[in-house]
């Protein structure tokens, strides 16, 4: 019989795997996909896990975020791109292969911190995972210098807060999921705004306008 700890390595290296080919991925269309895969992998996690405990909120959790995240948000994404006419070449501040190496450092420093302050080897592997992908998050964010980089790495952060909630304590109550996956609805609103509206003004997504874009 699978055993918990199986269902968590197994989606968590696929996980990390599918978030490690994000942040090096330059055309909008795999950058997307890579997203929806990543996503895909953790709305899995949450029915696998549901299921294999018996926790009906937790299998009602990940059809949400199946709906939503797999769904939605990159369906969203695409047609506005669509729309905007955006480069299908996103940009960086940042090479893809240093990237690579940048995202392979944050993982291992991430199981090297959950393996240090976190007892138990199944806690140990869903905290380093979740802390991996707050950091890959955190990396596109800084790294990337257009709207869609930076709202899809706050999503990859918002992926790991969620892993972590799940893997460390069986998930968080279902009205607080719903109220997180409402807030992700509003704030996807927003970058589709701003992608509008700056595509509008400047002929450009780039976040460099964000401050004009405000005043």
């Amino acid at each position: 019989m699978i055993s918990i700890f199986t269902i968590t390595a197994g989606f968590s290296t696929l996980m990390l795997a599918s978030a490690l080919m994000l942040i090096t991925r330059m055309r909008f269309s795999s950058f997307v996909s890579m997203f929806r895969l990543l996503s895909l992998f953790l709305s899995l996690f949450a029915l696998a896990t549901g299921y294999m405990e018996g926790e009906a909120h937790l299998i009602a959790v990940g059809i949400l975020v199946l709906i939503v995240k797999v769904i939605l948000i990159p369906e969203f994404l695409t047609r506005i791109a669509h729309r905007t006419n955006i480069n299908q070449r996103l940009q960086s501040y940042v090479r893809p292969t240093a990237l690579f190496f940048a995202g392979l450092a944050l993982i291992g420093l991430s199981f090297l911190a959950a393996l240090r302050y976190i007892p138990g080897t199944e806690n140990q592997l869903g905290l380093g995972t979740s802390l991996a992908l707050v950091m890959l998050g955190i990396l596109l964010l800084l790294s990337r210098t257009d709207m869609f980089g930076q709202a899809v790495g706050f999503l990859v952060m918002e992926n790991g807060i969620f892993l972590l909630g799940l893997a460390m304590t069986g998930g968080m109550p279902f009205l607080v999921e719903i109220g997180i996956l409402f807030d992700l609805c509003v704030f996807i609103t927003l970058i589709i705004l701003l992608v509008l509206r700056a595509q509008a003004e400047h002929s450009s997504i780039g976040t460099e306008y964000l401050r004009e874009l405000v005043d």
